[in-house]
């Protein structure tokens, strides 16, 4: 980051719209009296409106909010409470408690020193070297911990809208495959949910807003940004970088203590988004019979269910191949919680194996090259079916190949399209959606959650068990 990062247009309208009267005349002599900047002086109320935040980077809104927290400072102005400053950190989409940590990184700095026998306006516009690598420090430690940043609430979000068309192949052959009703039966009637749950929720701590107040303000946050309702419940185990969702009447996400103590903020935010992404898609059945028959496979050998090892064997292709496509769905739901595509790769490497050591070398742009150069061994060309041997029964799908996936959409435009989505055209289209919503959840919910019997989807009450739908 330089000083040519504050010349910009937008940037322009920030600092006169922060201006004191007393260093009108400084900026003025600084720009040579430039027409273009005293009209614009002399129109500093309406000059906000003309920012967007799609105007800067991230880093760039952290920045340029910085050097005017540092103006600020230096005319003894209060920039927690100013209302200028307020209105820009809304209008940039920065959180309030940027404000506390840059105030308090600016009480250690020496205002002599920046100055100079320089004005404040002529030390923002042209810091001098040391200003800016403090500047630099300071917002890239805030970056990093991604909280100061809000993130774009995506309301009446779709599940379909995101998901890869990967994942709702292989979920029709899954649906066709024969008996699989039986087995979801099965999976109901030996109690394997509640077994799983169990596992979880008796073994490990559960986060709440008073046990661990943060961690759950971020599951909050995912929850707002997919617009997924209710928040599940959360519990963190030990371990390295994992997670996974379990239970199909009320999910639950267990998070690694790794995730927790070795993930930035932006990172943490797509891991659970990703999770949250399996919920709000409605995966979970499916993805807990897959563990079930690799968990007990592990255990007991061939494992039937009572249906016969040709029919689990029938079942268990497909229903593998669709638990790892379902991830290309879940990735896309990650990279919208976090809305950081940096955070999202790094994420990313960090899962594939990155030793912790190496965490602040790492580069996301050469993971992305690599994940780009997959292009010739994806699933869809002609080396797929030695591919598909290879990765047979894994649950996941190679990193490197989620990666490509994930870049491919975000190239597509997309991504954009849905995170850029304005308020109003949603709710001009909410009625639309919330009946694409109810035909989702009617497509997907196949099967009762007490019993396992299959349902046309227009039930109330399962005519087997008699449990409410």
């Amino acid at each position: 980051m330089n000083s040519n990062t504050l010349t910009k247009k937008e940037t322009i309208y920030l600092i006169l719209y922060n201006i004191e009267e007393s260093d009108v005349d400084h900026i003025k002599t600084l720009f040579e009296n430039n027409p273009y900047v005293v009209n614009l002086i002399n129109q500093k109320e309406n000059l906000l409106s003309k920012v967007s935040p799609n105007d800067f980077t991230q880093a760039q809104k952290l920045l340029i909010t910085l050097y005017l927290y540092l103006y600020a400072a230096l005319h003894s102005r209060d920039i927690i409470r100013d209302e200028r400053l307020r209105n820009i950190r809304t209008r940039l989409d920065i959180s309030g408690d940027f404000a506390a940590m840059a105030l308090q990184n600016i009480k250690q700095l020496n205002s002599k020193a920046i100055l100079k026998d320089r004005t404040p306006i002529e030390s923002i516009i042209k810091p001098t070297s040391e200003l800016a690598l403090w500047a630099a420090n300071v917002v890239f430690q805030a970056y990093h911990e991604g909280r100061h940043l809000k993130k774009e609430l995506i309301t009446h979000l779709d599940s379909r809208e995101y998901e890869h068309p990967f994942d709702k192949k292989a979920l029709e052959t899954l649906e066709g495959t024969p008996r699989l009703e039986a087995l979801v039966k099965k999976f109901y009637q030996y109690g394997i949910e509640r077994l799983l749950k169990i596992q979880y929720t008796g073994s490990n701590i559960k986060v709440t807003k008073n046990n661990f107040p943060q961690l759950y303000r971020t599951l909050e946050t995912v929850c707002k940004v997919l617009d997924l309702h209710p928040i599940p419940d959360l519990y963190v185990e030990m371990g390295f970088i994992n997670a996974f969702t379990t239970g199909v009447k009320s999910p639950i996400i267990v998070l690694t203590s790794g995730c927790v103590g070795l993930l930035s903020y932006d990172e943490l935010l797509f891991v659970l988004g990703h999770e949250a992404g399996h919920i709000k898609s409605q995966h979970v059945l499916y993805h807990d019979m897959g563990f079930a028959l690799q968990m007990l496979g592990g255990l007991i050998g061939s494992v039937t269910l009572g249906l016969g090892e040709a029919a689990t064997t029938a079942i268990r292709l497909p229903l593998f191949n669709w638990y790892r496509k379902s991830e290309f769905t879940a990735d896309r739901a990650g990279l919208l919680a976090c809305q950081n595509v940096e955070a999202a790769t790094t994420a990313m490497m960090k899962i594939a194996g990155a030793p912790p050591r190496y965490y602040k070398s790492l580069k996301p742009t050469d993971f992305e090259k690599q994940a780009k150069e997959f292009e010739g061994f994806d699933i869809d060309k002609l080396d797929k079916i030695a591919k598909y041997v290879s990765v047979m029964f894994l649950d996941h799908p190679w990193t490197v190949m989620r990666g490509h996936q994930l870049y491919k959409w975000i190239e597509s435009g997309e991504y954009e399209r849905i995170l850029k989505r304005h308020t109003t055209q949603n709710l001009q289209s909410s009625g639309k959606r919330a009946t694409k919503q109810s035909a989702s959840k009617s497509r997907q919910s196949k099967f009762c959650t007490n019993c396992g019997r299959k349902l046309s989807g227009n039930e109330k009450f399962c005519i087997s068990c008699g449990s409410k739908l």
